[in-house]
């Protein structure tokens, strides 16, 4: 009798492409999200140092398309990602690869015949990602059955006993022809047929019934360079006892090609003859890590990435997660490109900004013309102790600077620029440079998208105001009192059509009719800090006010952009005398959209309300438009000079005169 020996298999090693584990970060966050269900990847096997047989993933792994025919390089693969450590970590490791394997060969086995034959081969990758940590917890597998052993008589070269030298070359043409990593070699005639045609799924009995086992050789492309089998030909070998009943209890001629072909090795492989439940059988092929333990592997990618990507990918993870299960229809890209203008680097700029960051803004520039001094760290959070020393720095371009250092990807610049305001007259010597600072102030307008107005006076919120109510820009207003402030979106001058919504306890306003931070006021501004005191001069407020203000303007802003109608979207007020019997208000995708918000810390309540458009507004109204598209920058410097013509040009003068006239003035009688 000829001795048998247990036939012993090179297990395959992995290798993971950091690349791949951007791209399942990806597909993780923006695309599966909460799903942790399979997904069918693929590897490439390749030989490798040390004779072991290397699959390796990278970005490219994903791109899975069942319809094109794999390459004698292609392994197939199934991905299963947890969506917490503790699952990853309390799943059992063998029942999950028993039930992964059963459902692949279940579905294989199905189909009449292998679309290829390298559908034979099967990896699974189990992990976790923590994305906090770019830290990618996972493990390989390369399943088989386990309790399929087998017995191998003699091994011995290709060319020595199967092939001449003069039938090699033959060999060897015909096996350029065909691309499967597993066929059929027939040494009687010399042949080579795919496993497409010579395994029949619906008909296994029939398998090689009428077959010469002796001139059949079951080969398979192993690049493994060891005198023992790769993996690959254990996982071939359980395929043929699955579909091949009749090989069972005989002896089978395995062909592992080699790179070389000449060095190919025949193994005679005795096929068990156990019976086997394939559904209750167990599974084993989780690949040992580094130390040799049957542990998972960790890759660190935090240690590899560039410093810059990583924290461009940490930053917006927490609004990535968002769209997972609060919010899947949040517009996050729209946030990205909007360039945001603040009017004013102080509490409230700074304040803007960092909550501006927070939401994944990429363009911030500021316009302030202060400078930083010792009692602004405490209280404007992009400054510190060292920017007030030697005079102060700059506010404007020392707010961008940290807005980068904070952000490195962040397109932020700083104009140190003084806004001209009506009741603060220039003289003849400097007309030109007013002029000037009016073009750059248009120009940055022009090229923003939306305008905080943010600046510590009335008349300093003017000429952005008229300005972007020219240019038809989205602007958001935040001012401060005491312990009380005011947040608003000015009226849209882009008008839409809107829908008339009918609620029972409410008006409706268009964005288009809502008026603008002037709207309310028939007064022109002045020169507020003329012959005032010191704390009248400086904006004093309870110190957690603008920071409440601030987050409040940056949730307004954001909460129009992702609407359908921007700033036109409509606002609503409460009817004078309805009763409480009253229906709820239209949301947007964030809530509801004010118009403006009241509030005061005094008694910790806020109002929301809603003003209609004033049309002898001193601002927004026509008349207004109308004058400075007519004269430009002379019609400003007219106001710079004189604040009491805006009165006159919007009509208000007209107004609080008929108004003066209407009054019954009663003379008291003696």
């Amino acid at each position: 009798m000829e001795d048998k020996v247990i036939l012993k298999f090179v297990p395959l090693k992995s290798f993971v492409h950091p690349n791949f584990w951007y791209k399942l970060a990806d597909i993780k966050l923006h695309i599966d999200k909460l799903s942790d269900g399979p997904k069918s990847i693929r590897a490439l096997v390749s030989n490798g140092e040390n004779s072991r047989v290397i699959a390796e993933i990278d970005c490219t792994a994903f791109n899975v398309d069942t319809t094109i025919v794999n390459t004698n390089l292609c392994c197939n693969g199934i991905l299963l990602n947890k969506n917490t450590i503790e699952e990853f970590k309390i799943t059992d490791k063998n029942e999950l690869l028993k039930q992964v394997s059963v459902a692949h060969y279940r579905d294989l086995l199905f189909k009449e015949k292998l679309h290829c034959s390298s559908q034979v081969l099967l990896f699974t990758v189990f992990s976790f990602a923590d994305f906090k940590t770019n830290k990618y917890y996972y493990w390989f597998a390369f399943p088989v059955l386990r309790d399929l052993t087998y017995t191998y008589s003699g091994a011995y070269r290709l060319l020595e006993t199967v092939l001449s030298e003069q039938c090699l070359s033959n060999f060897k043409s015909e096996l350029n022809q065909i691309n499967d990593p597993f066929f059929i070699y027939d040494a009687g005639s010399y042949s080579i047929s795919k496993l497409i045609d010579s395994i029949s799924h619906s008909n296994k009995s029939n398998n090689f019934c009428n077959a010469s086992l002796e001139n059949i050789y079951f080969c398979c492309r192993d690049f493994s360079t060891d005198e023992k089998p790769s993996w690959i030909l254990r996982q071939f070998l359980g395929y043929l006892f699955m579909t091949c009943p009749i090989l069972a209890g005989k002896r089978i001629n395995c062909l592992c090609l080699r790179k070389d072909v000449k060095f190919s090795i025949v193994y005679q492989v005795q096929i068990p003859h156990d019976e086997l439940d394939l559904d209750e059988a167990p599974w084993i092929g989780w690949e040992a890590n580094d130390n040799g333990k049957l542990l998972p592997r960790m890759a660190d990618m935090a240690k590899i990435m560039d410093p810059l990507t990583l924290a461009k990918e940490s930053i917006s993870l927490n609004l990535t997660l968002m769209k997972w299960r609060l919010l899947p229809d949040l517009d996050l890209e729209i946030i990205r490109k909007t360039k945001f203008l603040l009017m004013g680097a102080g509490t409230l700029g700074c304040g803007v900004a960092r909550s501006l960051l927070a939401w994944g803004a990429q363009h911030i520039s500021f316009v302030d013309y202060g400078h930083v001094s010792l009692s602004n760290p405490v209280r404007q959070n992009l400054f510190l102790y060292e920017d007030a020393l030697g005079g102060g720095k700059p506010k404007a371009s020392t707010a961008a600077e940290r807005v980068k250092q904070i952000h490195p990807s962040m397109v932020s610049t700083g104009y140190c620029m003084q806004i001209p305001m009506p009741g603060h007259p220039i003289g003849e010597s400097q007309i030109n440079e007013t002029i000037e600072t009016l073009e750059s102030l248009k120009e940055l307008i022009q090229i923003h998208d939306v305008l905080f107005l943010l600046t510590d006076s009335r008349e300093s919120r003017w000429l952005p105001t008229m300005l972007a109510a020219f240019y038809r820009k989205m602007v958001i207003t935040a001012a401060l009192g005491f312990d009380s402030y005011l947040v608003m979106r000015h009226g849209s001058k882009m008008t839409a059509t809107i829908p008339l919504v009918t609620i029972k306890g409410y008006k409706q306003l268009p964005g288009f009719r809502l008026g603008c931070y002037f709207c309310t006021d028939i007064v022109a501004p002045g020169n507020s800090v003329k012959d005032r005191t010191l704390d009248q001069q400086c904006t004093v407020t309870r110190p957690a006010v603008s920071n409440i203000a601030s987050s409040l303007a940056v949730e307004l802003a954001v909460s129009l952009l992702q609407h359908e109608s921007r700033d036109a979207a409509p606002a609503y007020y409460r009817l004078p005398n309805s009763d409480d019997q009253t229906e709820d208000v239209p949301e947007g995708i964030l809530g509801v959209i004010p118009h403006s918000i009241r509030g005061n810390i005094s008694n910790f309540n806020h109002l929301i309300t809603a003003t209609e458009q004033f049309s002898e507004c001193i601002a927004c109204s026509k008349h207004v438009m109308a004058k400075y598209e007519q004269d430009g920058n002379a019609f400003i410097i007219n106001v710079l000079n004189s604040s009491k013509i805006l009165e006159d040009i919007s009509g208000v003068s007209k107004l609080t005169d008929d108004a003066i006239e209407d009054i019954d003035f009663e003379s008291d009688e003696e």
